[in-house]
């Protein structure tokens, strides 16, 4: 906790009373019991395996998508460019060495509350991570109540997971890459009713199995929904290794992150990401 005040206090980030009224959309909604008319969480297909036959992953289809608008938007030109470049590379390299001392590879990106650029991070870090010869890297937007990754990236013509989810195929069949970026990625353009159980269910098990089993020296990455507001993100992490958290100067308020550590735990943060923090090291610093 002691790190994550640290990150708050040098962002001057706004903090809140016990009195304060929680930020609009931060309160947990109530689900309805599912049934035949919903998306309900569905048993895995008879196809399905805890063993998975080893893919080559240069095989997989080739995602169609605008990167280079993407990083025109969030690393601008010149000087800013370069400072963010540099401050994702040190992520990275601070993430990697962390996750291998450790023996992790399932690595989850979430925010205390929305609006903290925690997508943004996701797709940067990914793609950082990627440029490591090393690693073979994957990205997944399991943020299954609203999931932009596709957006941010003008993604056309993919296998939305949306579909595994509702019981069709592998998760393989919804796995694209990304030849030039060198990056495994599956996405996601429509909005999931029940999202925390599916999450939390066997659907889930048989992506980490088959996701595990592509790779031996595979990096994992799932961008969460935001913790506060929803179970789906404290549903998930029992088949995570750890957690980045992200948050937002000036944004995310101190009692957010407060309830947010609380909800977790001492489930493992491998790092907290400073937002939109207008220092010397561009926007975006971490402790």
């Amino acid at each position: 906790m002691k790190h994550i005040e640290k990150a708050l206090e040098k962002a001057g980030t706004k903090s809140t009373d016990a009195k304060s009224a929680p930020r609009k959309g931060l309160i947990a909604e109530k689900l309805p019991t599912p049934d035949a008319t919903h998306d309900a969480p569905m048993a895995p297909a008879s196809a399905q395996s805890s063993t998975y036959s080893r893919l080559d992953l240069t095989e997989l289809p080739a995602l169609e998508c605008d990167f280079e608008s993407f990083f025109s938007k969030h690393y601008g030109d010149g000087t800013s460019s370069d400072q963010l470049r540099t401050a994702y590379g040190s992520l990275r390299t601070t993430v990697l060495q962390k996750a291998a001392a450790r023996g992790y590879r399932k690595i989850g990106i979430t925010s205390a509350s929305p609006n903290a650029g925690k997508t943004v991070t996701s797709l940067h870090l990914a793609l950082a991570c990627a440029r490591r010869a090393e690693y073979d890297v994957f990205l997944a937007d399991f943020d299954l109540r609203s999931p932009s990754i596709a957006k941010y990236i003008s993604a056309r013509n993919f296998n939305t997971i949306a579909e595994y989810f509702r019981g069709d195929g592998n998760f393989s069949d919804y796995l694209y890459r990304s030849e030039e970026k060198a990056l495994q990625i599956a996405l996601n353009d429509t909005r999931l009713d029940f999202s925390a159980e599916f999450l939390a269910g066997e659907k889930t098990d048989n992506v980490i199995d088959e996701l595990t089993s592509l790779s031996d020296n595979g990096m994992y990455f799932f961008d969460l929904p935001p913790i506060l507001g929803c179970d789906d993100t404290v549903a998930f992490m029992p088949k995570l290794d750890a957690l980045i958290m992200v948050t937002a100067s000036d944004e995310t308020k101190t009692s957010h992150m407060r309830d947010a550590m609380t909800a977790v735990g001492d489930f493992p943060i491998l790092a907290t990401v400073l937002n939109k923090h207008e220092g010397v090291v561009s926007s975006y610093q971490y402790y």
